[in-house]
């Protein structure tokens, strides 16, 4: 009796033995990855007058808390620099502002939020690059009286 309960403990090692062992391989099998997305995000466009739906030259253009900025050039075009964000965000506020004040007429500041949609990434590795995310957008400012 006692050979046969040394039996079962025996087979009952080996079984687990298997068990954890194919659990080891299982588990080796996938890569280790540490850390966080990344993700591109590129915004650009043209500033126009809402009346006459020219371009607005000197209007400063920035991403609040982000310290990016641009100036309209005579076309109204603006680009911001790429941001490269480790967090995954959907939207940003931009802030237009007129700096030459009465030259080409008074805008008063204006904000609005910029949304990125998931979907609209490209050029990412499916891993933790997402890839970029671009923007080229038209605003259009109303002159002040």
């Amino acid at each position: 009796m006692k050979n046969f309960h040394r039996k079962i403990q025996t087979l009952q090692a080996k079984v687990l033995a298997v068990i954890l062992g194919m659990l080891g391989i299982s588990t080796s099998c996938f890569k280790s990855e540490y850390g966080t997305p990344i993700a591109d995000y590129k915004m650009s466009g043209f500033v126009k007058s809402a009346g006459n739906q020219k371009a607005i030259k000197n209007i400063g253009v920035s991403v609040d808390d982000l310290n990016l900025a641009d100036t309209t050039s005579d076309e109204g075009k603006f680009e911001l620099p790429t941001l490269i964000r480790y967090d995954l965000m959907s939207a940003f506020t931009v802030s237009f502002t007129d700096l030459d004040s009465f030259e080409n007429g008074y805008y008063p500041p204006f904000d609005t939020t910029i949304e990125f949609q998931f979907e609209d990434f490209t050029g990412g590795d499916n891993d933790w690059y997402m890839g970029i995310n671009e923007q080229n957008i038209t605003i259009f400012l109303k002159e002040a009286k």
